[in-house]
């Protein structure tokens, strides 16, 4: 049982696998459980043309955060060999079955304890300087414009990223914000930022810097 007393407006702590902290807080906030958990923006390649996307993840993998005057409910439900819960599905215009992913409450000393709310404080402060620092980025990609093209076969140089100075070779032409390049003296080719990149025109066996 959960211990009751002054701190009842805190939280409980729920433990879940890393790859479900996400979905356990969106599934327990869409079944009535105001859970939370901290989460931050991240910049990631994905698909064939290895576009950068934002992804959404979990500050602190595997720990979720729960009104601790549901902690009898959470206890009940986390014993439950199904996880499931009700929700009105407004397609089917009729309560649907989903499923929570497992997850147990963590005890201290054999009971579920109250934490007080100021003890997510830097937690929360943490997530808003990351939100903040996700805006900015946004607002720099706006002003950027659209991604510099290379071909196939350019020659070019990055500005920043520890390959100043480098001659690099364009593999394929980019169709996004990134560039796959190769080096004489590498065995995988790396990808770059299009906007870091500049072009090497040969003329006259003088290489010449030019903007992309």
């Amino acid at each position: 049982m959960a211990e009751r007393g002054k701190e009842d407006c805190g939280w409980c702590i729920l433990r879940c696998s890393s790859v479900n902290t996400l979905r356990l807080q969106e599934s327990l906030s869409e079944a009535g459980i105001n859970a939370w958990t901290p989460r931050e923006v991240r910049m990631r390649l994905a698909g064939r043309d290895r576009e950068m996307i934002e992804q959404t993840m979990a500050i602190v993998p595997g720990y979720v955060f729960a009104p601790f005057d549901r902690a009898d409910d959470l206890l009940a439900l986390a014993r439950s060999p199904s996880l499931n819960y009700r929700v009105w599905d407004p397609e089917s215009r009729q309560m649907a079955i989903k499923g929570h992913p497992y997850f147990t409450v963590l005890h201290m000393n054999g009971r579920v304890r109250s934490q007080p709310d100021r003890s997510l404080a830097p937690l929360r402060a943490i997530e808003e300087d990351l939100a903040r620092l996700a805006e900015r980025r946004r607002a720099r990609n706006l002003e950027k414009g659209a991604p510099p093209k290379f071909r196939a076969g350019q020659i070019v140089h990055a500005g920043s990223g520890g390959f100043d100075g480098l001659r690099l070779k364009v593999v394929e032409d980019n169709l996004g914000k990134s560039v796959k390049l190769m080096h004489p003296d590498w065995s995988w080719p790396l990808e770059v930022s299009a906007w870091k990149l500049h072009a090497i025109q040969i003329e006259l066996g003088l290489s010449v810097p030019s903007a992309a």
